[in-house]
């Protein structure tokens, strides 16, 4: 090794130069290849000054900054001390905790009152919406069913083909597709004026419980950093509205973690149960994703067990809750399928979208899926998973991750610091050496997240929505980062200026996600993301408060006409036991089709209705 490489192996100010360099060249590229393309399109240099980019153009000026900062800025007189730990009050921590869960809940609210115009004179706030994706009404009917006790409802015994809701089983029995646990959860709210309070409670009681997690093996200032950035993340607070699995299982994941830590440090049996429970919810709720994220935890546990620096009671302890759920999940898919060890998702996705099944060569299927066209049309979109689209789909996952956990270009240079820390210098974020371990597993669940669903075909919602759960990881190793950062610009400037410059870069990935601007063309990423649900949302409220008016006569049977409709648009929505006042279903295609469905049905008002196109 050359001198060149000893000093920059063995100097955390050099190693952070490079990193700084790095990242800020890949953004300047990024910058150039920008304004090539607005050239090429026909436009000017000023529109590419006034226009900017918000994953790169701010955080991109704040990068070029810190060298002229570095050069004006006096400099420190003595070294700062990392070494310092000092215990922090319960008060202190219980104050964070508090603040965090506020600006969670306040962040989640804030998207979920937004305006949407649903009419030329008429606005409505985006929570009051109906939902936007099949899977939302899928949970949604699961957790009405677990609101009144049950499992299943009777199966459609008329043309279940025509009352097929995407995600729903209906020709057995009547029940979702999805595990059990976000529909548990969702229950408790399923009869509030808004539902989707649930999951603003969820993402709050998962922003506390990480924070207080972290507090157990992160300094304070480091776990109160990574408690703030997860309840301020705009990807999180935008899948807080939606009545989808991801903030119910993140309550597990919080509690999976938080007991893990305190059973690393007391070898405690008990809270290894606690741990087990944690994870256990998040299996009954995401298999795949649980799976994932608890992999490094699980291999470290079994390894640590079997050399015997742990005892067996806390695999014991793991294995109880882990057995429950297993032994409480047969017990749903044989009440939904009649089947111990076939769930309802499998079931659903066997008989009516086998392209969408895990694995690569799903576009191969030789048998097409069950159901009425539209369907088919869904299981048809599903792409066949090659070793390139598998590739492409890691990158734009990853692309997606840093989007919208944060902002891709802060987000990556604080996450790359903050790798360097955990590897090279963790002592001197955590709470001695004996938690170094629990942040490593941690972070390297990112990892083993992603790797797990590279075997699927689709990217995600949003690029990202399968690897979701990596962003509390994400955003706790951005803090690490951040507080790495700052020790290495304090060698050089003022702790002032360094902790000025380090909230200058967050603050530069932050409001884009949140404001909206005049250079960023007056829209922020959230507004984007409620702009783009709101197409959906607003045609299904349209339709309901349509054909729930008093112009029509009730009780009333909706024929819907699904000829050339985009599949992801469907409003075949119904209550469990089909005993609403309006039903709807797909209009047959022959007049003596649509007689035997006025003959079932024989109280019903028929009407017919085309969806825009």
């Amino acid at each position: 090794m050359d001198t060149a490489e000893q000093s920059s192996a063995s100097d955390p100010s050099g190693l952070w130069k490079w990193l700084w360099l790095t990242v800020t060249t890949g953004a300047l590229l990024f910058e150039v290849f920008r304004l090539k393309q607005i050239l090429d399109a026909g436009g000017s240099v000023d529109l590419w000054l006034l226009f900017w980019h918000p994953e790169s153009t701010a955080p991109l000026l704040v990068l070029l900054s810190l060298p002229v900062i570095q050069r004006i800025a006096p400099r420190r007189r003595r070294p700062t001390d990392d070494q310092h730990f000092k215990r922090e009050s319960v008060g202190r921590t219980a104050a964070g905790g508090l603040l965090i869960c506020l600006l969670s809940f306040f962040c989640n609210w804030w998207i979920g009152s937004t305006q949407v115009q649903v009419s030329e004179s008429t606005a409505a706030e985006f929570a009051d919406l109906p939902p936007a994706y099949h899977d939302e009404y899928s949970y949604l009917l699961q957790a009405k069913l677990f609101h009144d006790g049950r499992v299943t409802a009777p199966a459609v015994d008329v043309r279940p083909d025509l009352f097929h809701q995407f995600h729903v089983l209906n020709e057995r029995v009547t029940a979702s597709r999805y595990f059990p646990w976000p529909a548990l959860w969702m229950a408790a709210f399923v009869d509030a004026e808004r539902p989707v309070i649930g999951q603003w409670v969820a993402g709050t009681i998962a922003a506390g419980m990480f924070y207080l997690a972290l507090c157990q093996v992160l300094q304070w200032r480091i776990a109160f950093l990574s408690g703030l950035l997860i309840a301020v993340s705009p990807g999180l607070s935008v899948f807080s509205n939606l009545m989808l699995s991801h903030h119910p299982v993140l309550v597990g994941l919080a509690l999976f973690v938080a007991a893990f830590f305190r059973m690393q440090r007391t070898d405690s049996g008990l809270w290894a149960w606690i741990s087990g429970v944690g994870l256990t919810l998040a299996m009954l709720g995401r298999p795949m994703t649980a799976a994932g994220f608890a992999l490094p935890f699980g291999i470290w546990l079994s390894v640590a067990t079997w050399r015997r620096e742990h005892s067996w009671k806390l695999l014991v302890g793991f294995a109880v809750p882990l057995m429950t759920g297993f032994t409480l999940l047969g017990l749903h898919n044989r009440a939904v399928t009649g089947s111990f060890m076939s769930s309802a998702y499998q079931e659903y996705t066997d008989t009516f979208t086998p392209r969408h099944r895990y694995g690569f060569g799903n576009g191969m299927e030789k048998n097409p899926g069950n159901g009425p066209p539209v369907i088919q049309k869904y299981d048809e979109w599903a792409d066949d998973l090659t070793i390139q689209r598998a590739a492409a789909n890691v990158w734009n996952r990853l692309l997606g991750s840093l989007r919208w956990t944060w902002a891709t270009v802060p987000l990556a240079l604080c996450c790359l610091a903050g790798l360097v820390c955990i590897l090279r210098d963790p002592e001197a974020v955590c709470r001695g050496k004996d938690n170094v371990i629990g942040i490593r597993l941690l972070i390297l669940s990112i990892v083993t997240l992603h790797i797990v669903h590279i075997p699927y075909w689709y990217d995600g919602i949003q690029h990202w929505h399968y690897v979701f759960e990596s962003c509390v990881p994400l955003l706790i190793l951005a803090a690490v980062g951040c507080c790495w950062i700052v020790r290495r610009l304090e060698e050089g400037q003022t702790r002032r200026s360094a902790r000025l410059w380090i909230t200058a870069l967050l603050l530069s990935g932050l409001v884009p996600g949140w404001i909206g601007l005049p250079m960023f063309d007056g829209a922020s990423k959230t507004g984007a993301a409620v702009s783009e649900l709101s197409f959906s949302r607003v045609r299904l409220y349209q339709f309901q408060k349509e054909f729930r008016s008093t112009r029509y006569s009730k009780p009333a049977l909706v024929l819907v006409d699904e000829r050339g409709i985009d599949p992801q648009l469907s409003y075949i929505i119904n209550e469990p036991d089909m005993d609403g006042e309006l039903l709807v279903c797909r209009r047959p295609e022959t007049a003596a089709e649509i007689e035997d469905l006025a003959a079932a049905f024989p109280g019903h008002t028929i009407y017919h209705f085309t969806p825009p196109k």
